[in-house]
C-alpha cells in the first residue's frame, strides 16, 4: 500500500555527517553555528523566491564543517517551517531496495532524481544524486542517495504533530569514515523535478511551495546529537534573509458541501460537512492561500439533540494529547464520528475520529479531532457553539498549515445522532466562512439540501396534535388518590409552549397541609422536602430515544398573582453533561364559585445553554399522601387541558374522568339554629350552622326552612350589592349583613367572609351573597331567600364538592338586619316545637332531611 507522499522538499543536510566527523581528537565538541549555514530558496532565474504560495525551482543548503569538531554525530534533525510543502509524487520513487546496490543512480529509475548533493573537498568537486524513495513505515517521505561505494544514507520525513511542519531525521552508524577534507557541501533541491532531469518524460509537477503565510523569512531550525554525548543537543536556525510577500494575490476559494443521513425534519440525523480548498496545479502558477481557520452555521433549527447526549462519554485533554504523535485514549463512548484529510495527489488520506471533548467554563461542546496516516497524526480543537441567533456553529481554529483538497467531518447518524433536524421542511442550509492563512478577506459559501418528511409531502406548516392523558389513583370517590397528567407530543410536531390543566370539579388539594416553598428558593430550585408534592418526568430531544429526566414538584406560595403555585424541578443529567437543575414554575389557582383546581406553567424553556430541548413528554404525578382528594360526586367528568405551541397554535384536550363507589359514602350532616333577640327591635340575629363528617360524602346543597313567622326584610339596608361586584368580590360595606365562617382540612386556617344581600341573576328577591376567603384563597356562595307564604327559606344550591368540616352563617340583628320576626313565635307554649327544618343534600346523591330546634327563639 502506498503510503501518503507528503509534499515537503528539503534533503538539505543529507550527509552532514560527513562535515562534523574528524580524526583530531584535540578539537572541540559538535557545536552547530547559523555562521556556517546557508540557506536559499531561489527562482529560475536564481534569484531569492519571495512570492508565497509559488513554486521555487531551488532549495539550497551549503554547509561548511565548523573547525576543529571532534565529535561523531549519532544523529540529525532539521525542521522546515510548517506551510513550506509541495508534492513528493512530482518525481518517481525509487524502491528502497534499489538504493542498497552499488550503483544507485544506475539502479534507481531517472525520474526519481529530485536533486544533487555537490561535495568540495581540498581536491575535488564532486556532484552526487539524490533520488526520492518510497516512504517507509511512518514515514510521509523519504529522500537518499549514495555518499561512496556501498555508502547509503537516507532521511526520513514525518510531520510534526504540534504544527505540521516537516522534520527529516538522519541517523548515522558509529563508524567513522576515513577521506578527503571536506570543505563545503551544498544541496540542491529540484522546486520541479521535471525541468532538471534529463532525458525523461515524467509529468511536470511541482514538489516544492513556499507558505502562504506572508511578512516573515523562511526559516529552518537544526538540531544535532553526538554519539560521544546522547544528552546535548546543539541547535541552530538558519533563513533565507527575504520575507514573503504578495498574499494579497493568491487564489482563495473553498467551497463547503453538506450532507445529511437523515433528511427528515424533527429527526436524528448524521451530518457531514466537506471543505474542499481548490488549487491550482500548474508548476508555473501560485497554489491557494491555505485555511487558517472555519466556521460553519449549522441549518436554523439544527443543534444538539439532548438524546443524543446520552450515553456519551467526554474525552479529556490529557487523553486526546493534543501535540504529540501518541495514539489518542479517548473512551469509544466518546467518539462522535469520523474526519478525513486529503491532500492534492495523495492516494492514501489522513483519517481518524472525531471525538466529544470535555467540557471547559463557556465551551459545552468541544470537538476533538485526530487523523493519522504513515508518518503524520494531526489532532485539532473545536467547538460546536450556539450563535447569536439561535444557529450553532461548528468551528475549527488554529487549522495546519498543509495545503489540503478536502476536510470532512462526519458525525454519526442513528437513532442516538448527536444532531437533529430542523422541525419544518424546506431547505436547510449552511454558511461557512473562511480565513486565510494569507491574511486576506473571509470567504463565505455556503450550500443545503432538502429537509422532507418521513409520511409523504411535507405539510404547509408542522402540525400540533400533542396527546394528554390524566386521572386520579385509586378512582375512589372521597378517597386520598394520587394525580397523574401527561403531555406528549410527537416527533414532527410543533413543540409545546406550556400547560394549562384544569382538574375536574370535586379533586381538591389539601393546601394548608404542605410547607409551602418561597417564591426565590423555588425559582432557584433550592426547594425542600418538607414542599414537595410529588414527581416529574420529562422527555427531551427528537427520534425513538428522547432523554428522560426526572424530577420532583414542590408546593409554593403565591405566584403570577394566585394564591400558591407549582415548581417542577428537573434534574438535567444528561449522558456527560450536567446542565443543573430545570425549573418550570406553575401558578395554582382555585375557581371561588365550583372550586376546580386550575394549574398553568410558565411557557416551557426552549433551550438550555443554547441546546434546544424540544419537549417530548411531561408527565406530572403529585402522589404526596393526603395531599389530593378524589370528588364524592360520580358524575362523568374531564381533565382539560390547553396547550399552546410555540409557533402560535393552541389545543384544548381532554381526558375523560370517573370515579366510583360513591354510593358507598355515608352522608351524616348536623344542622343548628339560633336566634338571638336584639333589645328595641323586631329583628333578632341568626346562625345556622352544618356539620360535617370527613370522610363522608360533601355538600351539594342545603335548603333551611325557617318556622312560621319569620320574613325577609330588607328596609333597613344602606345598599345593596350589585351583581358584577359580587362576582368579582367587591360588595360595598352598606350591603353587609352578617358573617361567614367555613372550616375545612383542606387549609390551616378558616375561610371567612362577609355575608351581602346582592342583585339576583334575574329577578325576583335579592341573594343573600356569602364572600369567604382565607390562605390567599376566595369562594363565593349564592343563597336564595325565598318566601313561602309566612315561612322563610334560604337555599344553597350546587356547593363546591369540597370537604367541609363546618360552615356558619350569622346574620346580624337590629336595625341593620334582614329578617324579621312577624309574631310571637311562642305562641303555643311549647318552646321545643319552634324549630327550623333542614333538608340537606350529598354529592353523592344522597339526602338527609333534620330537624334543629331553634334556640333562643322561646326565652322562657
Amino acid at each position: 500500500m502506498r503510503k501518503p507522499p507528503w509534499r515537503y522538499g528539503g534533503f538539505a543536510l543529507l550527509v552532514l555527517f560527513l562535515l562534523l566527523r574528524t580524526a583530531d581528537p584535540a578539537a572541540a565538541a559538535l557545536q552547530l553555528e547559523p555562521g556556517d549555514i546557508k540557506f536559499e530558496v531561489l527562482d529560475s532565474s536564481g534569484e531569492p523566491e519571495a512570492r508565497a504560495g509559488a513554486h521555487p525551482d531551488l532549495l539550497v543548503t551549503a554547509f561548511k564543517p565548523p573547525a576543529g569538531a571532534s565529535e561523531d554525530l549519532k544523529e540529525l534533525q532539521i525542521d522546515f517551517p510548517p506551510g513550506l510543502g509541495g508534492d513528493s509524487l512530482a518525481a518517481q520513487q525509487c524502491p528502497r531496495g534499489q538504493l542498497n546496490t552499488f550503483l544507485a543512480e544506475k539502479s534507481c529509475p531517472p525520474g526519481s532524481q529530485v536533486g544533487q548533493m555537490i561535495i568540495e573537498t581540498d581536491t575535488s568537486t564532486n556532484s552526487l544524486p539524490i533520488f526520492n524513495l518510497v516512504p517507509g513505515p511512518r514515514e510521509v517521505v523519504a529522500f537518499g542517495g549514495l555518499i561512496k561505494l556501498a555508502s547509503v544514507t537516507r532521511l526520513s520525513g514525518r510531520l510534526r504533530p504540534a504544527d505540521q511542519g516537516l522534520t527529516l531525521t538522519l541517523n548515522l552508524p558509529n563508524t567513522p569514515l576515513e577521506g578527503e577534507e571536506v570543505l563545503e557541501t551544498r544541496f540542491e533541491f529540484w522546486g520541479v523535478p521535471a525541468d532538471h532531469q534529463v532525458g525523461t518524460s515524467i509529468p511536470r509537477r511541482a514538489m516544492l511551495t513556499t507558505p502562504t503565510r506572508c511578512g516573515k523569512p523562511i526559516a529552518l531550525a537544526i538540531r544535532g546529537r553526538s554519539w560521544q554525548d546522547t544528552a546535548a543537543v546543539s541547535t541552530a536556525t538558519v533563513d533565507t534573509g527575504v520575507p514573503l510577500v504578495d498574499c494579497q494575490h493568491l487564489p482563495f476559494e473553498p467551497h463547503i458541501e453538506l450532507g445529511l443521513d437523515n433528511p427528515v425534519r424533527d429527526s436524528p440525523t448524521g451530518v457531514e460537512l466537506k471543505l474542499s480548498a481548490p488549487s491550482s496545479a500548474d508548476a508555473d502558477g501560485r497554489i491557494a492561500s491555505q485555511i487558517e481557520s472555519m466556521s460553519v452555521e449549522l441549518p436554523e433549527g439544527m443543534a444538539p439533540s439532548p438524546g443524543g447526549a446520552v450515553g456519551l462519554a467526554t474525552c479529556s485533554d490529557e487523553q486526546l494529547g493534543l501535540g504529540s504523535d501518541e495514539d489518542v485514549a479517548c473512551p469509544p463512548a466518546s467518539r462522535l464520528g469520523f474526519a478525513e484529510i486529503e491532500a492534492p495527489q495523495v492516494g492514501e488520506p489522513l483519517r481518524g475520529g472525531v471525538y466529544l471533548g470535555q467540557a471547559l467554563p463557556g465551551e459545552r461542546f468541544r470537538l476533538f479531532v485526530a487523523v493519522a496516516g504513515a508518518g503524520s497524526v494531526a489532532k485539532l480543537v473545536g467547538a460546536l457553539r450556539p450563535g447569536a441567533d439561535g444557529r450553532f456553529v461548528a468551528v475549527l481554529d488554529d487549522l495546519p498549515e498543509i495545503s489540503f483538497s478536502s476536510l470532512v467531518l462526519h458525525l454519526d447518524g442513528g437513532p442516538r445522532a448527536l444532531l437533529a433536524t430542523p422541525l419544518g421542511c424546506g431547505r436547510a442550509g449552511v454558511v461557512a466562512r473562511l480565513t486565510p492563512y494569507s491574511g486576506g478577506a473571509d470567504v463565505a459559501t455556503q450550500d443545503g439540501v432538502e429537509v422532507g418528511s418521513s409520511g409523504g409531502p411535507c405539510p404547509a406548516g408542522p402540525p400540533f396534535d400533542p396527546e394528554f392523558v390524566g386521572g386520579t389513583s385509586p378512582a375512589v370517590a372521597g378517597a386520598p388518590a394520587a394525580l397523574a397528567v401527561t403531555l406528549r407530543r410527537r416527533d414532527g410536531e410543533q413543540l409545546p409552549g406550556g400547560l394549562d390543566v384544569a382538574l375536574p370539579p370535586g379533586v381538591s388539594a389539601a393546601l394548608g397541609s404542605v410547607d409551602v416553598c418561597p417564591g426565590p428558593t423555588a425559582a432557584a430550585g433550592g426547594c425542600l422536602a418538607g414542599s414537595r408534592i410529588g414527581s416529574a418526568v420529562a422527555e427531551l430531544g427528537s427520534g425513538p430515544y428522547p432523554a428522560a429526566l426526572a424530577g420532583d414538584v414542590y408546593l409554593t406560595g403565591p405566584y403570577r398573582r394566585a394564591p400558591f403555585g407549582f415548581a417542577l424541578v428537573f434534574r438535567a443529567l444528561l449522558g456527560s453533561f450536567d446542565l443543573g437543575e430545570i425549573v418550570v414554575r406553575a401558578a395554582l389557582r382555585v375557581n371561588p364559585f365550583d372550586g376546580t383546581v386550575t394549574v398553568s406553567t410558565d411557557p416551557l424553556p426552549q433551550a438550555i445553554e443554547g441546546v434546544p430541548v424540544r419537549f417530548r413528554t411531561i408527565g406530572l404525578d403529585v402522589d404526596r399522601p393526603g395531599f389530593i382528594r378524589n370528588p364524592t360526586a360520580c358524575s362523568p367528568a374531564e381533565i382539560t387541558a390547553t396547550i399552546p405551541s410555540t409557533s402560535g397554535a393552541s389545543v384544548r384536550r381532554e381526558a375523560d374522568f370517573n370515579v366510583r363507589r360513591c354510593v358507598d359514602l355515608a352522608f351524616r350532616p348536623t344542622v343548628s339554629t339560633a336566634v338571638h333577640s336584639v333589645a328595641g327591635s323586631g329583628k333578632p340575629a341568626l346562625r345556622i350552622s352544618m356539620r360535617l363528617r370527613r370522610h363522608d360524602a360533601n355538600l351539594r346543597s342545603a335548603s333551611i326552612v325557617l318556622p312560621s313567622g319569620f320574613a325577609f326584610d330588607g328596609g333597613g339596608l344602606r345598599e345593596i350589592c350589585a351583581r358584577h361586584s359580587a362576582l368579582s368580590g367587591h360588595c360595598p360595606a352598606g350591603s353587609r349583613v352578617g358573617t361567614g365562617v367555613a372550616r375545612t382540612p383542606l387549609f390551616s386556617t378558616p375561610l371567612r367572609g362577609g355575608v351581602f344581600v346582592a342583585q339576583p341573576a334575574g329577578h325576583g328577591a335579592p341573594a343573600l351573597w356569602v364572600d369567604l376567603a382565607g390562605s390567599g384563597v376566595r369562594f363565593a356562595l349564592e343563597s336564595k331567600v325565598i318566601d313561602h307564604d309566612g315561612q322563610l327559606e334560604a337555599k344553597l344550591e350546587d356547593l363546591p364538592d369540597l370537604s367541609l368540616s363546618s360552615f356558619t352563617l350569622r346574620l346580624r340583628g337590629g336595625s341593620g338586619g334582614v329578617v324579621s320576626v312577624k309574631r310571637d313565635l311562642c305562641s303555643r307554649g311549647v318552646p321545643a316545637a319552634v324549630s327550623a327544618e333542614a333538608l340537606l343534600r350529598g354529592q353523592n346523591g344522597a339526602r338527609r332531611r333534620v330537624r334543629s330546634p331553634l334556640r333562643g327563639a322561646c326565652n322562657g
